[in-house]
């Protein structure tokens, strides 16, 4: 028991490491802490609107930097920079002090805006859901920033504190962190500077050739990478991040103005077969969003990237769902029913609106299946994750054939001739690596200066949360996955406020945040390989300007949109509040059971004691032995002498070391820096 606790005790204050992982875990906490409170408006954490008196206010200094409204909004962001300070040894100063101060002037000019907005409405305090947003939105992101201030711009955590200043690093900081974090403060200043901009005519009624633009527009965005860099970017912009954005405002105005054809009855849709034109606007509002998602189908499939697909999926499910359960809550056998009656009513009136949709949605479905059989691309990648450690990680040399000449090769160096399956084995073992490097971190991770994540592919981007996982541990996932959670509800919440039922603003912002929470549970779910990956990367964690910068602005317009409505009038008398099922909680714990299942199984049910791969075959029986690079990199074996270890032996080295000398974070003596290593 008592080794137990000293153990515990040296992991989170044994060193820098410890106090760096305390610090990360006390901001993420407090983060969550705080956005339930802003979110179910707790008055202890009120914030006055701008010219409104300060509701809790203290005059004390301690009590003032430490209690009330705005000190719950700002703590975090502090503590969480002071753990990615001290756990990379306080060399990354400059440019994690520039991220910091970038992303408070950017929450600085939120807070502004919200407080402004509330005091033309004449309101007292600032809407709670509105802060938890400020709050989630902006942790994220200044974790996602700082996250790649150590794995981008500073690869190497033994370089000094001068050497982190040289060579790429002042590009890479400009254009991999600084850019995302000026860009989203200076969209928040231009709108203080016209702090009333033209309201947005979501409300009025479109054309049927204002929707076929915008089929257009999407299908320009998604596609735009064929004549660039044929996949990601147009010109250097990631066009598919602004995509989805653009997706949702056009799927947002088709479903507004077509809602009521789920009202339509099926006889006077079969009545409507007779003449096409009359046909055709009967399902408008069944074919406009079928035809939409598959513009981005056709696009993705083009590119043979699917990965937009699946958060523009969720998007789609979600407003879809908004419309069909507005239009329900006004049908007359629903509306004049309460209590069970009423629940069984509108179940029955929703499968009758949503009926006409299973033929479209059954094609759409076969179609998607056959496509998956014949790309190769995506079979592979189904083959991948149903048996991920059967590929070594790294391919061998081959002989070459007999009377080849060799190669003529730089001075010191010698050729090495590889396989196109040693090349394919070595190219789709990521996931291995990717569950080996989460096992390796645990529930507590080895700490930002450890660099055995360095190995994973894409480790800073597709697999971002695997690095996470090995660098802070799976607490800090969990807690990442519960902001997540929290900013989808809060969205979620601000979405039953905004504007009608079935408005083009209230589809926005609820399909923003299916859109959000579906992507991160998918990357999750991926990493810990329960589905196949898509490529797709986490949402304000993973490096990407292009991805920060187009999620950061499809928040600052939910919000924005929110506030274009007029407010909902106050209930005459309070209505208590109602236990119902929750999407956000739901995610999440689906999200606990992903971590505790790859905690428990980290070899996907193979055992643990199988003793390592030392053949150079490309595929390897995976039940017989382990490709765990990392797991035999850890191991180490001792020759005990007089009771007292005086040689050891780590890893893959066949060399015998000194007890006691010292060693790299992987098990192996330290030869040096790499500016590689991550």
């Amino acid at each position: 028991m008592s080794n137990g606790l000293s153990a515990y005790l040296s992991m989170f204050f044994g060193g820098i490491d410890g106090f760096s992982r305390s610090f990360v875990l006390l901001g993420l906490a407090l983060a969550i802490g705080n956005a339930l409170r802003f979110l179910t408006n707790r008055p202890a954490a009120a914030i006055g609107a701008l010219g409104a008196p300060q509701p809790n206010r203290f005059f004390t200094v301690p009590v003032v930097l430490l209690r009330g409204g705005e000190p719950s909004l700002w703590w975090p962001f502090v503590l969480l920079w002071l753990g990615f300070w001290l756990g990379s040894g306080l060399r990354t100063t400059h440019w994690t002090l520039a991220v910091l101060v970038l992303v408070l002037i950017a929450v600085g000019f939120g807070l502004h805006l919200l407080k402004a907005v509330h005091a033309r409405r004449e309101e007292a305090v600032v809407s709670g859901p509105a802060l938890a947003v400020l709050l989630t939105t902006g942790v994220l992101v200044l974790f996602g920033l700082l996250l790649t201030v150590r794995l981008e711009v500073v690869r190497d955590p033994a370089v000094g504190f001068v050497d982190a200043l040289e060579g790429d690093a002042p590009a890479s900081a400009l254009t991999k962190v600084i850019l995302p974090a000026a860009a989203l403060a200076l969209v928040l200043v231009l709108m203080m500077v016209k702090v009333r901009p033209g309201r947005i005519r979501f409300e009025r009624p479109r054309h049927d050739r204002w929707h076929a633009g915008g089929l257009v527009v999407v299908f320009v965005l998604f596609a735009a990478p064929l004549v660039g860099d044929g996949q990601l970017t147009f010109a250097g912009i990631a066009t598919p991040e602004y995509g989805k954005i653009v997706y949702l405002a056009v799927l947002a105005m088709m479903l507004a103005d077509h809602a009521y054809g789920f009202r339509i009855q099926r006889k006077r849709l079969r009545d409507a077969r007779g003449e096409l034109t009359h046909a055709v606007k009967a399902r408008r509002h069944l074919l406009y969003p079928f035809v939409l998602f598959g513009v981005v189908g056709v696009a993705s499939m083009l590119k043979s990237d699917i990965g937009p697909l699946i958060p523009v999926f969720a998007a789609t499910v979600t407003m879809v769902w908004l419309v069909v359960r507005a239009e329900v809550a006004q049908a007359l056998d629903v509306s004049r029913r309460r209590g069970a009656a009423r629940s069984v009513a509108a179940t029955r009136t929703a499968w009758t609106y949503t009926r006409p949709m299973l033929v479209p949605l059954l094609a759409l479905a076969a179609v998607g299946f056959l496509v998956m059989l014949t790309t190769s691309y995506i079979t592979t990648r189904w083959e991948t994750q149903r048996n991920p450690w059967v590929h070594n990680w790294a391919q061998s040399c081959v002989d070459p054939l007999d009377g080849t000449p060799p190669p003529v090769v730089p001075a010191g160096t010698s050729p090495c001739q590889e396989t196109l399956a040693g090349a394919f084995a070595s190219t789709h073992s990521q996931i291995a690596q990717s569950l080996a490097t989460i096992a390796d971190g645990g529930l507590w991770g080895r700490g930002l200066a450890d660099t055995t994540s360095g190995t994973v592919p894409a480790g800073s981007s597709d697999l971002v949360l695997a690095v996470i996982w090995s660098k802070l541990g799976g607490i800090v996932v969990l807690l990442l996955s519960a902001l997540l959670a929290l900013l989808a509800a809060a969205l979620a919440k601000l979405c039953r406020t905004t504007g009608k039922a079935a408005s083009p603003e209230r589809l926005f912002v609820g399909g923003f945040a299916g859109m959000v929470l579906a992507q991160f549970l998918f990357v999750l779910a991926a990493t810990v390989n329960a589905v196949p990956h898509s490529g797709i990367t986490a949402p304000f964690l993973s490096y990407g300007v292009q991805s920060t910068v187009a999620l950061g602005i499809g928040v600052i317009i939910a919000v924005t949109l929110h506030y274009r409505t007029e407010p909902l009038p106050k209930p005459a008398r309070a209505v208590a509040p109602r236990v119902g099922f929750s999407p956000s909680l739901l995610a999440f714990l689906m999200c606990v059971m992903l971590a505790w299942g790859v905690t428990i199984w980290p070899y996907t049910g193979l055992a643990e004691d199988r003793p390592f791969c030392d053949e150079t075959s490309d595929v390897v029986d995976a039940a017989q032995c382990s490709t765990d690079r990392i797991a035999q990199g850890r191991t180490s074996v001792q020759i005990v002498i007089g009771g007292k270890a005086q040689y050891v032996r780590t890893g893959h080295d066949p060399t015998w070391e000194a007890a006691g000398a010292t060693r790299g974070p992987a098990g192996r003596p330290r030869q040096g820096s790499s500016t590689a290593a991550r």
